[in-house]
């Protein structure tokens, strides 16, 4: 497999004093090509995106009232062919513009100890129709250490990029869209911080409900001609993650400072491969960050927790089994991972750095290979849940102007 990529994109901002308040302009423009080989296909694609929004800020009362029109643009045009020489140009080819509007207001309250924010958004996209999102975020100070955020709302996304996230589609001769719907997320969070002197602290629940969410099938058959197809279609019911994590820093000496996070989170969904890759529920952070004169070091050590590879990987239905016939592990181990990383600042501009990504050579390869053959004989390199890269050391000079 290898991949060349060339990218050119330009951003821009106006801002304008109008009235009482602000008039803001904003362009944006890239465009991408891509030539790709892999495992004997042959993909090419050049996409163009841009992004126009004019926007004006103007206080109402005491509140701080922003509206605004925007309009997006991608096209992505690829040629290509399969392993076997088959001409399958325009596989994924779309054409996606979306004119939007919004509003958005902003007013503290109780002498500033509560800020409001609320927004709406929509959007009119031309395959998947009007899509309106709501917005509300509040931020409560109950004093000079501790505040509460509580946020609530909807975002969407249009399904693009189905090269990146099957290079399967490469096999086929074209992709039947059966998908009518964009990605859809209702998401809540509060979030509760505390700042002192040397001790900070933030904790968070979360929770997301996705429906819609965009499935691709490389392995299915046209009925009539027997050609392999990709099916675009989307999952029938949500995919719902809910969690919570912990982050605790504590300034252990003028120069040193250590951090201990957590988090843990269920992935709950009823249709296989609606989710492709297996996550850990449970993960842990260590951190210590060292800063004296020239000097600055940070150790960071993360340990992951077991994934439950028989769910995600639906062996229910698909068994996956190694090259010697064994089966696959139901569940992966937990394993550690720690990164150094420490640099010398000569002067101003110039700094030396030296750095050792897992220390301790943990690669999944160790315990259970990638590569997984199904009962039918067929295999990939997609059974992931550990790093396949082991040690890694680096280092380089900085300069910074």
């Amino acid at each position: 497999e290898i991949i060349f990529t060339d990218r050119k994109q330009f951003v821009s901002t106006a801002t304008r004093k109008l009235g009482e308040g602000s008039l803001r302009f904003a362009v944006g423009y890239a465009e991408h090509k891509q030539d790709s080989f892999y495992e004997k296909a042959v993909y090419k694609a050049d996409q163009t995106q841009y992004y126009l929004e004019a926007s004006t800020q103007q206080p109402l009362g005491k509140t701080l009232i922003n509206t605004g029109l925007s309009y997006r643009y991608e096209d992505l045009a690829s040629q290509g062919t399969d392993a076997s020489g088959r001409n399958n140009d325009g596989i994924d080819n779309y054409k996606y513009r979306t004119p939007g509007a919004f509003v958005q207001a902003y007013q503290a309250l109780f002498d500033g100890a509560v800020e409001l924010n609320g927004s709406v958004r929509y959007d009119k996209h031309n395959i998947f129709g009007g899509i309106t999102s709501p917005r509300l975020n509040v931020l409560w100070n109950h004093n000079h250490e501790w505040n509460s955020r509580f946020a609530v709302g909807r975002g969407f996304r249009a399904p693009t990029s189905f090269f990146e996230q099957d290079h399967g589609i490469l096999d086929t001769l074209r992709i039947v869209r059966r998908i009518d719907k964009a990605e859809t997320s209702d998401n809540a969070s509060y979030a509760l911080s505390f700042a002192g002197d040397r001790l900070a602290m933030v904790s968070s629940l979360n929770y997301n409900r996705i429906k819609n969410m965009a499935l691709l099938d490389s392995g299915a058959t046209d009925p009539v001609t027997g050609d392999p197809i990709t099916l675009f279609t989307s999952a029938q019911k949500p995919v719902t993650v809910v969690g919570g994590d912990l982050t605790v820093t504590y300034k252990l000496t003028p120069n040193l400072e250590a951090t201990v996070a957590g988090e843990h989170f269920k992935y709950r969904f009823s249709e296989a491969g609606t989710l492709a890759f297996a996550r850990p529920e449970t993960r842990a952070y260590l951190r210590l960050d060292y800063e004296a004169g020239p000097w600055t070091a940070m150790t960071r050590a993360t340990w992951t927790g077991p994934m439950d590879l028989a769910k995600f990987y639906d062996y229910a239905n698909n068994p996956r089994y190694n090259f010697d016939g064994s089966k696959k592990l139901d569940k992966s181990p937990s394993y550690w991972i720690v990164d150094l990383r420490g640099e010398y600042r000569l002067n101003r501009q110039w700094s030396g750095f030296l750095g050792v990504d897992n220390v301790f050579d943990f690669k999944q390869s160790d315990k259970e290979s990638m590569l997984w053959v199904g009962a039918d004989g067929s295999f990939d390199v997609t059974h992931i849940w550990g790093p396949n890269r082991g040690r890694f050391i680096y280092g380089g000079v900085k300069f910074t102007l």
